[in-house]
């Protein structure tokens, strides 16, 4: 049975604005020609990656209708949020264990690609959770970061600000990969719900107090 979810990409609402080093890039959505889509759910990866220790300060605005009632981010079943913004690292062999470069050559093998070394998952959820950060009830390589929860803000532009050396030292508590990639998406596959967002833009910038 099909689920919807909708990830309303609105040529005249979404604007992606994003700063790479020392280059500017400015994505109007004129064609997609920059991202890989994720047919999976309505997700969207940025081809382009950028240096996580050049740029770290990532800040976006965003817009949802509704929260999904059954969304719990502690669980498999509810592991379904209106919108969130990734922040996928590159794997790299040399900070990985023997047992994760076991398991990326499985995956390799079973999907024809390599799965990221890593992602930080900045969260619109259901639900408040005592922790800011928690662990994705599918694995702990993917973490998930709470920022807004519920539906007393629906309805409105909300902006974002981060800082993923930060968040990531946090919560893997070692240095990230050098190399990392942007990407967006919206899903109701587990809980069987309907979510309608938007994203307004996004920007990576470098940390000028640095």
């Amino acid at each position: 049975m099909y689920h919807r979810c909708l990830f309303l990409f609105s040529f005249l609402v979404l604007l992606l604005t994003t700063a790479l080093a020392d280059a500017e890039m400015r994505e109007a959505f004129d064609t997609l020609e920059a991202w890989n889509p994720r047919t999976l759910a309505s997700g969207l990866i940025m081809n382009e990656p950028f240096n996580p220790y050049e740029t770290p300060l990532p800040s976006w605005r965003w817009r949802v209708e509704n929260v999904l009632q059954k969304g719990d981010a502690t669980r498999k079943a509810g592991d379904d949020y209106p919108l969130r913004v990734y922040v996928l690292f590159t794997y790299d062999p040399e900070k990985a264990s023997f047992g994760m470069r076991a398991k990326v050559a499985v995956a390799k093998a079973l999907y024809g690609e390599t799965p990221p070394h890593a992602s930080l998952n900045y969260l619109w959820a259901n639900r408040t959770h005592k922790k800011r950060i928690l662990p994705s009830p599918y694995t702990d390589r993917s973490q998930l970061i709470v920022l807004r929860t519920g539906e007393a803000e629906a309805g409105q532009w909300v902006e974002e600000e981060a800082n993923i050396l930060d968040d990531y030292r946090t919560a893997f508590d070692e240095d990230p990969p050098d190399e990392a990639r942007l990407a967006v998406m919206s899903d109701a596959d587990n809980t069987g719900g309907s979510a309608t967002a938007f994203l307004d833009f996004i920007e990576i910038e470098k940390n000028h107090n640095e």
